[in-house]
């Protein structure tokens, strides 16, 4: 996933400050819930960790992407992005409590979801954006509130995808059953694949068209997850 499409580059505060409003009150919920917030601590660590194996390859993986397809780019970034961010959950999670509560599960997710949030904002003002970009983002902004909160956007339906698939990864570990983690694993693959297919493609994420396919079709693939992961805990 380009930072050009998770960052409005012309957007003010309002969007980012709608955006940390929205993890932070989704966090307070879980714990009043009962999460603990230790179970949030080491979903935002997982994601870190995943993050440092994905820089640590990301040379070695863009040679390898130069001589692909943009296609074939997109389902190896996809596998190889869900096998690192659910993978690293998994060997978390078994380290923690065999038999989780629904508020666990939800807070170990968007743990992962704020860390990412932290890492964009510090990387916000370091990051340059196309001038391109920047134009579409500006003329499209003024006929699209979708474009001019684009930030706040992505930020919540990333945040559901974290919930929702590790979440699911957790589940299936904790019930021993299969097909939460192949679900989980199918959903978050298909959301990044396309998202690496259309940097590939060299899409223009501002373009209301393209904004709003791929931003219905992630929002659909999180609300599946969160569905799923409801339908699969433990009564």
């Amino acid at each position: 996933m380009t930072n050009e499409r998770e960052t409005g580059p012309d957007a003010g505060y309002r969007p980012v400050v709608l955006a940390g409003a929205v993890t932070v009150a989704a966090l307070a919920l879980t714990i009043i819930l009962g999460a603990n917030i230790t179970v949030i601590a080491w979903g935002a660590a997982a994601w870190t960790v995943s993050l440092a194996v994905k820089s640590a390859a990301a040379a070695d993986l863009a040679n390898l992407g130069g001589r692909l397809s943009p296609a074939m780019r997109g389902v190896g970034g996809g596998l190889w992005s869900a096998a690192c961010g659910l993978g690293i959950a998994a060997a978390v999670a078994t380290a923690m409590s065999a038999a989780p509560s629904p508020a666990s599960l939800a807070a170990f997710g968007l743990g992962a979801g704020a860390a990412e949030l932290v890492f964009l904002l510090a990387h916000a003002r370091t990051d340059t954006v196309e001038p391109h970009l920047v134009e579409t983002w500006r003329r499209e902004a003024r006929e699209s509130v979708w474009i001019r909160y684009s930030f706040l956007v992505e930020r919540t339906t990333a945040l559901a995808l974290h919930a929702g698939t590790r979440g699911l990864i957790w589940t299936s570990l904790s019930t021993e059953a299969i097909w939460p983690a192949i679900t989980a694993f199918a959903l978050f693959s298909l959301v990044d694949g396309v998202a690496v297919y259309g940097a590939a493609r060299q899409w223009n994420w501002y373009q209301r068209s393209i904004h709003r396919r791929y931003f219905g079709f992630s929002s659909a693939a999180a609300a599946a997850s969160l569905v799923l992961l409801a339908l699969a805990t433990p009564d």
